[in-house]
């Protein structure tokens, strides 16, 4: 004879992985794509910008304030591109680079922090006191990992005066290098070490230059005498010197 309770528990369990199966598979799903998810945006570059002055940064600021427009991406690719990987790298996947934010932002941010390390007060980019803007274009960005590593930025930059907008230096900024990345191969930090340095010399030879015609343009924010430092690796578009003021050889 079957015993009514135990025919009930045997009912009750089959109802329970009815139920519990499916919602079982669809929670695995789901982890699933969490992991995918999680292991495609962990792959982005990421590239750090120290909160400290760098080593050499001016203590004493100069009486100009400049602020600094968002850097526009003129290279027709997607915002966070940065280039191709045909060779294996620790903690990077996929045939395309990505950062993890977009470019501009990270060459806009790269300026902002050299012009400040140089001595110039950088205000925010909407700042109604400030006295010159500097605002930019990135023409070329590329770090490609192949059989050797290979980068390559062009940066055209331009500062203005904000109260008549007249042009105090216009230039274009370029960086080319490839290195050998060893035996051992490289790791994710360091491509990403490979951009952030590249976007920092870009960024220092760009302030050393527009400083220095800014010094010569605008002698009196600066109780100088006008004279342009030449900065190697800088194209000069235009610059607003005083008549008779040349670059200094």
């Amino acid at each position: 004879m079957n015993d009514p309770i135990h025919q009930m528990e045997t009912i009750d369990m089959k109802l329970f992985r009815f139920i519990l199966a499916p919602l079982v598979l669809l929670f695995a799903f789901a982890g699933c794509a969490g992991l995918g998810t999680s292991r495609e945006s962990g792959s982005d570059l990421h590239v750090r910008l120290s909160d400290k002055p760098s080593p050499g940064a001016r203590e004493q600021k100069y009486p100009v304030t400049v602020r600094i427009a968002p850097y526009t991406d003129g290279r027709g690719v997607d915002s966070r591109y940065v280039g191709i990987l045909e060779a294996r790298v620790m903690g990077l996947t996929g045939k395309q680079i990505m950062l993890d934010r977009e470019v501009a932002g990270l060459a806009g941010e790269m300026m902002q922090k050299q012009l400040g390390d140089s001595g110039l007060q950088v205000l925010e980019p909407n700042a109604k006191n400030a006295q010159f803007q500097l605002t930019g274009s990135i023409k070329t960005l590329s770090v490609d990992i192949k059989e050797r590593d290979y980068l390559n930025i062009v940066i055209d930059s331009t500062l203005t005066e904000v109260a008549s907008g007249k042009v105090i230096w216009s230039g274009v900024v370029a960086e080319k290098k490839e290195r050998y990345a060893g035996s051992s191969g490289n790791g994710k930090q360091d491509v990403a070490d490979f951009l952030r340095h590249g976007l920092q010399v870009v960024a220092t030879k760009t302030s050393e230059s527009l400083l220095s015609v800014l010094m010569s343009a605008r002698p009196d924010l600066f109780g100088l005498d006008a004279a342009v430092k030449p900065v190697q690796g800088v194209t000069i578009h235009s610059t607003a010197l005083p008549t008779g003021v040349s670059p200094v050889t």
